[in-house]
């Protein structure tokens, strides 16, 4: 792996964004100027990109503790293709942290800690789930593409 940004929160600063800029670079040259992608998982110490490779196939690549692992391919079904994927870069990286203090208090739950962010199209809108988990209950708060809360 490259070492790079190893320490580093995630959920913490330009952290994200750092990481996605990280991840890009270490993909072939020939997919790094339009990455499409089918998802994205955020955690403090771990990112995976799920990387569309055209027909059903997709790659993951992974971002453990400032080490890139990939491409993996991704094991799922025949009938996913492309109506899921966006572009890499229509995410909003830079909100991670806002995202993250946003769904803990609108989360108000006990004990309340972010579980991870969850990054996809659905009817092709981009959606951002922020899962916090509390001491009795969890809750999945919903943001869109622009990183603004969706009721």
């Amino acid at each position: 792996g490259l070492g790079l940004f190893a320490g580093r929160s995630l959920y913490v600063g330009d952290g994200a964004s750092r990481t996605v800029h990280e991840m890009l670079l270490a993909l072939p040259s020939s997919s790094s100027s339009r990455v499409r992608i089918d998802q994205a998982m955020i955690y403090p110490n771990y990112m995976n990109l799920r990387v569309y490779r055209g027909g059903v196939d997709f790659d993951d690549w992974i971002w453990r503790e400032g080490s890139i692992t990939g491409p993996t391919p991704a094991h799922g079904t025949t009938d996913r293709d492309a109506a899921g994927v966006f572009d890499a870069s229509a995410v909003p990286w830079g909100k991670v942290p806002e995202i993250r203090r946003a769904a803990l208090d609108a989360a108000a739950l006990e004990g309340g800690r972010l579980n991870g962010i969850y990054v996809q199209s659905r009817e092709g809108k981009l959606r951002i789930g922020a899962s916090v988990a509390g001491t009795r209950h969890d809750a999945t708060i919903t943001f869109d593409g622009a990183g603004e809360r969706v009721e």
